[in-house]
């Protein structure tokens, strides 16, 4: 199955180009008939060699290969023969130098073998590896690096999936040279997440471990493990920097776990205490530039626009996000929060507010990620499908199951789910990624809805007490040209507009607010990790979520819907509904968590 070009990195270079016939139907390959430059048979007339024929995958090849199987003269086949001395020979590998692997493998193939360096070597490794972080390779580039010469079995595991390697030499080192350090410690990060779902573990427990070596945990996993921690050990080590002394930490805990396992070191029966601790793991986050439209709504007085008398103002804007790919090709993208403060809630002068959105109130809100869109269909179903923490979940809810328009209905924001449901599928997010996801405290929804600290600064009342947000991240009005609401609505001085009576795609308006956020104002219900208050007296400043003391309390829900009218899609405007609770205009989008920065 391997290209030809490949044929000579195996045990076949030892052999010698033959052409071969059988004249015999189903005949034994040492009976058949090969022509060859050396002497095919030893005294007694016995064969001195071993014919192996090589059979492509292609019409014309397989179609002779059957000829000579059916023991058809004149068919020929070509192969190699294997005597004693070529097979003694072929189990004697080559070590190549780094130079010799550098000029002879493919760019992909380098690349492939350079990520692999950073981590324990095994099959399924090297495929995540391939899968996550080079898209572009193939099992081509894969078999360039195992049969390089470069790689040697650490153990004689019967499972192939399960065989360990190591790299020859200092071929691990040179090729850790070859590229960027962050790069060494990305695939650090994935693989460790891998490891650890596929043992069991979470991702602090798999770190405990690595930090606090013991056979109690491990599983039947407890190979790959301790592989994880020897290699991690001498990449950290040398990659060097502030990792060097937390790599000569983990080393001095494994050799000690292992002289105690192999009873070199003699210790009095320990006493069992339980403690507690915080495990820090430097991770690297892959970041990315994202380009939007920015859209405000400007009164254009006796002036024609596209919204009667308020014309769309459309400017490009760019902010930084990540992208989770949760399977196959179905992205969850997240935009990056920056800290700031700000007032919720709303102005005495803001029409069609209610005094549960009193008292306005300061809150510095940390960074955090945020999802660009709401949980859509076919993110709802992926992650459905995994293994369940503590409820079950209907992969398929939604109550508009059409496409709409040219869009697939899959791009549509999943709907009929409820607090239950969202927080379900925040848990199983957070356990396949090793990231803690989450729903968004109510004051992170308003405060992203708002995004006060960028394009809308100029609108804000800087001379009032209490400062005047706009209703929208549009500005002062709202246009079913830039969003999905009751269009027979209006708002203010606005007018009225399209009712879709449905969910559209995910971003079909194609504008977003100024953190880079997609559909805040109507489509679906979105909610929020907080239980219901009546106002916000005593609500913390902090940007966290607002508990209650009550069990099963109802949640609240914020953004309004394409059910709904603009009023109740302003960004201060909040709802509540009981945790158990679907309907057609329910949903939700994730936040996450931003690591600290050293």
């Amino acid at each position: 199955m391997l290209p030809s070009k490949f044929w000579r990195r195996t045990a076949l270079r030892k052999a010698e180009s033959v052409w071969m016939s059988s004249r015999t139907p189903g005949a034994n390959n040492l009976h058949w008939q090969v022509e060859s430059q050396t002497p095919w048979e030893e005294d007694g007339g016995s064969p001195a060699g071993f014919p192996v024929p090589v059979v492509t995958f292609n019409p014309y090849a397989l179609g002779v290969w059957a000829q000579t199987v059916a023991g058809l003269g004149g068919t020929q086949i070509a192969g190699y023969s294997f005597t004693k001395t070529s097979s003694r020979l072929a189990l004697l590998p080559s070590i190549p130098s780094f130079e010799d692997f550098i000029a002879t493998t493919s760019p992909t193939a380098r690349r492939l073998a350079a990520l692999m360096a950073a981590v324990p070597v095994q099959l399924p490794i090297a495929r995540l590896i391939q899968q996550t972080m080079l898209p572009q390779s193939d099992t081509t580039h894969l078999a360039e690096v195992f049969l390089s010469g470069i790689l040697r079995r650490e153990n004689d595991c019967d499972d192939p999936e399960r065989r360990l390697y190591r790299f020859v030499g200092e071929m691990r080192k040179n090729l850790l040279d070859s590229i960027p350090r962050s790069e060494a410690l990305r695939a650090i990060d994935r693989i460790s997440a891998y490891v650890a779902r596929r043992a069991g573990l979470s991702i602090q427990d798999f770190r405990a471990l690595l930090m606090f070596p013991s056979e109690r945990g491990k599983g039947e996993f407890g190979l790959e493990i301790d592989a994880f921690g020897r290699v991690a050990v001498e990449v950290l080590k040398y990659l060097g920097g502030e990792l060097a002394a937390f790599a000569e930490e983990l080393e001095g805990n494994v050799v000690a776990a292992a002289m105690a396992a192999h009873g070199e070191v003699s210790s009095p029966e320990p006493t069992l205490k339980t403690f507690s601790f915080d495990v820090a793991t430097l991770v690297v986050v892959e970041t990315q530039v994202f380009t939007f439209d920015v859209a405000t709504l400007e009164r254009r007085r006796g002036v024609k626009g596209s919204a009667g008398g308020w014309v769309i103002q459309r400017q490009k804007q760019e902010a930084t996000g990540i992208i989770e790919v949760l399977e196959g090709d179905v992205p969850l993208e997240l935009m990056e929060i920056p800290g700031g403060t700000f007032m919720m809630g709303s102005s005495e002068d803001e029409p069609r507010r209610f005094e549960s959105e009193s008292p306005q109130h300061e809150v510095r809100v940390p960074p955090f990620y945020l999802g660009r869109f709401p949980v859509t269909q076919a993110q709802w179903r992926v992650v459905a499908g995994w293994e369940k923490v503590e409820r079950e979940l209907d992969p398929d809810p939604s109550h508009f199951k059409e496409p709409y328009e040219e869009y697939d209905r899959l791009s549509r924001p999943v709907e009929q789910v409820s607090w239950y449901d969202a927080v379900e599928f925040c848990a199983r997010l957070s356990r396949e990624t090793g990231w803690e996801y989450r729903l968004p405290s109510e004051a992170e929804w308003e405060y992203a809805c708002r995004s006060v600290i960028s394009h809308q600064s100029s609108v804000i009342s800087e001379s009032s007490e209490n400062p005047a947000y706009p209703p929208f991240h549009f500005g002062e009005m709202i246009s079913t040209e830039v969003a999905n609401y009751h269009g027979n609505y209006t708002y203010g001085e606005g007018e009225k507009g399209e009712y879709r009576e449905q969910t559209t795609p995910v971003g079909y308006f194609q504008v977003a607010n100024g953190f880079g956020l997609y559909d805040m104002h109507g489509n679906v219900w979105e909610w929020c990790a907080d239980p219901w208050h009546e106002n916000y007296e005593g609500a913390p400043n902090d940007g966290s979520v607002w508990q209650s003391s009550y069990k099963n309390t109802t949640k609240v829900r914020r953004g309004g819907s394409w059910f709904n009218g603009p009023g109740y899609c302003r960004s201060a405007y909040r709802d509540y509904y009981y945790p158990d609770s679907r309907s057609y205009n329910f949903g939700f989008r994730v936040a996450r968590s931003a690591p600290r920065t050293p």
